[in-house]
């Protein structure tokens, strides 16, 4: 009697932990309500840590030289432009997937505008896969990172910082 009662013991348990990972591993396909930027290419909406899909930003702690040589703060422009785009209303993203570290990928919109497409054409981050045009209009508009000299953020890592 013991046996099978540690034994439902045991199933129950395993029927518990598998509701946990379910929930924790389980990728929401909608993810909405207001945001705010983590850095340059990620923020928190509705208490979720979203990376955004395709794009990548300056680090925080990168500079970058603008069209006259002088150096700014590529890393914290890319997170406050990002704040300020969050600061005009809701967004909604869509879940896409997660990174190799944990983070849900996700394309997200403020009503008409993809956040992820407006960063790259503006020149606020490269493309990482999918917004190939949307870079290419920004080198021929000299806009943004490229209106002056910048390390590829991936290249700036690499070189910085210890992943």
């Amino acid at each position: 009697m013991a046996e099978l009662l540690a034994g439902l013991g045991v199933l129950a348990l395993l029927a518990l932990l598998a509701r946990e990972i379910d929930r924790r591993w389980t990728v929401p396909k909608m993810v909405a309500g207001f945001g705010e930027a983590i850095d340059g290419d990620s923020l928190r909406v509705a208490g979720q840590e979203i990376r955004l899909k395709g794009i990548d930003a300056p680090e925080i702690s990168q500079y970058c030289k603008n069209r006259v040589g002088r150096d700014y703060a590529c890393g914290v422009e890319a997170k406050r432009w990002l704040n300020a785009r969050l600061q005009r209303g809701a967004v909604s993203c869509r879940i896409e997937g997660h990174d190799r570290y944990g983070r849900m990928l996700g394309v997200c919109s403020r009503g008409d505008e993809v956040l992820n497409d407006a960063m790259v054409r503006e020149g606020i981050a490269v493309d990482f896969g999918g917004y190939r045009s949307a870079e290419a209009q920004a080198q021929r508009q000299m806009v943004g990172l490229w209106s002056g000299k910048f390390v590829l953020p991936a290249d700036y890592r690499a070189a910085n910082l210890r992943h």
